[in-house]
C-alpha cells in the first residue's frame, strides 16, 4: 500500500478548510450544491447546531470522497490480519460511515464498500475526531480495555505503566479515554508507520500531540514504556500523546486575599462576581494570607514575594475590574505552565 498516497488521497479535507476557508470551493469537477444533493438527510439533521466551517469541512469531505470513488481509486484493505481486526472491532461499536449505507455510490462492489466502510470509520477517528461523541469514545475505550487483540492489549500495558509515573488521580472514564487515544495511536503507526510523521508536517502549525516533549516527565516515560516498545519512533509518538493528554488533566487553583477596608459590602460583591466568572475548583477566595496568589485590596499593602498584590479602588471600576481577570488568567497560564510534575 501507498501509504502516503493513500492519506492524502483521503484525507486532505484539513487542508482544503485551511487553505480555502470559506472564501471559494476548491473543486471545479463538482459544485457544492452537487455535493449538497448527495449527502445523506440523516448526515445534516443537526447542522444547525454546527458552525459554518465544520458543515463546509463536512461538503469538502464528501466532495473527496466522491471524487475518489468516481475514479475509481479504491482504498485497499490492509494485509495485516491485525489491523483488518481492529479496524472491524471499532466499526462494530459505533459505525459513522453513513454516506456508504446510504447507497450514495451505487456502483460500489461489495468487497470495496466494506474496505471504504472499515477504513472510513478508523480514519475519521483521527482526522475528523470531533464526529465521534465524547460518550462513544469512552465506551470504545471502555471495550479496548477488555479486548485480547495485540494494540489493545498493548494500550492497557501502556496506560498500566503510564499510571505509575503521575501524581494525578484519574478516573475510571479518563482511563478508557486514554486507552481509546492509545489504540488508535497504536493502530495508526501500524498502519502507516514513519510515513506519518512527514504527513503531519504539513500542518501549520504542527499539532501539539506530535511535538517533541523534552523534560523529566518525558524522560520518565520514554523510559519506562521503552521495555514493551522496541521502535523509537514509535515510542516517541506515543509519548508525545500520553505528555500532551497529561498536560491537559493540571487543575492549579488560584488563592485570592480580599482586603478590602472602605466598602463593607466589597467582599461579599467581588466574591459574587469570582463566583460567576470562574469555576470554584480553580479560583477561590481564602482568608489564609499565607496561602493568596493575588492580593486584592482598596488600601496600600507591602509587597510579598510570590504574590500579586492588586489595588481595586471601587467594585464598580470596570477597567481595574478587566485588569484583575487579566491577572488571574496570567497566574492561571503561569502555574499550569510550570515545570511538569510526576
Amino acid at each position: 500500500m501507498k501509504v502516503t498516497k493513500y492519506l492524502s488521497d483521503s484525507f486532505p479535507t484539513y487542508f482544503y478548510q485551511d487553505s480555502f476557508q470559506d472564501l471559494e470551493w476548491p473543486f471545479t469537477n463538482i459544485s457544492i450544491d452537487e455535493i449538497k444533493s448527495t449527502v445523506p438527510p440523516a448526515g445534516l439533521q443537526n447542522a444547525h447546531q454546527i458552525s459554518n466551517t465544520k458543515e463546509r469541512s463536512l461538503y469538502i469531505f464528501y466532495a473527496i470522497l466522491y471524487t475518489r470513488i468516481n475514479e475509481q481509486n479504491f482504498i485497499k484493505n490492509p494485509d495485516s490480519t491485525e489491523l483488518s481486526s481492529f479496524f472491524e472491532l471499532i466499526k462494530n461499536n459505533f459505525d459513522v460511515a453513513l454516506i456508504f449505507h446510504k447507497n450514495r455510490f451505487g456502483h460500489l462492489n461489495r468487497i470495496n464498500k466494506k474496505n471504504e466502510i472499515l477504513v472510513f470509520n478508523f480514519l475519521s477517528r483521527i482526522f475528523i475526531s470531533d464526529i465521534i461523541p465524547r460518550e462513544q469514545k469512552i465506551r470504545l475505550g471502555k471495550t479496548f480495555s477488555a479486548q485480547k487483540h495485540p494494540y489493545c492489549v498493548l494500550s492497557k500495558d501502556i496506560y498500566t505503566r503510564f499510571s505509575t509515573l503521575t501524581s494525578f488521580a484519574l478516573s475510571e472514564e479518563q482511563e478508557y479515554i486514554y486507552i481509546y487515544y492509545l489504540s488508535l495511536i497504536i493502530s495508526l503507526y501500524n498502519l502507516i508507520g514513519d510515513a506519518f510523521l512527514s504527513f503531519v508536517d504539513l500542518y501549520i502549525p504542527k499539532l501539539t500531540i506530535y511535538l517533541p516533549k523534552k523534560d523529566n516527565l518525558a524522560d520518565a516515560i520514554k523510559e519506562k514504556l521503552a521495555p514493551i516498545i522496541d521502535d523509537e519512533h514509535h515510542l516517541e509518538m506515543i509519548c508525545n500523546l500520553l505528555h500532551s493528554l497529561l498536560h491537559s488533566e493540571k487543575n492549579p487553583k488560584i488563592y485570592i486575599y480580599l482586603q478590602m477596608t472602605k466598602d463593607f459590602t466589597a467582599i461579599y460583591v467581588i466574591k459574587n462576581r469570582l463566583s460567576s466568572l470562574y469555576n470554584n475548583n480553580n479560583i477561590s477566595v481564602t482568608s489564609d494570607y499565607s496561602k493568596a496568589d493575588i492580593i486584592v485590596t482598596d488600601t496600600l499593602e507591602k509587597a510579598t514575594p510570590n504574590k500579586h498584590v492588586f489595588y481595586l479602588d471601587s467594585t464598580r471600576n470596570m477597567e481595574r475590574w478587566t485588569e484583575l481577570t487579566t491577572i488571574i488568567q496570567d497566574k492561571f497560564r503561569e502555574k499550569i505552565n510550570l515545570g511538569e510534575e510526576l
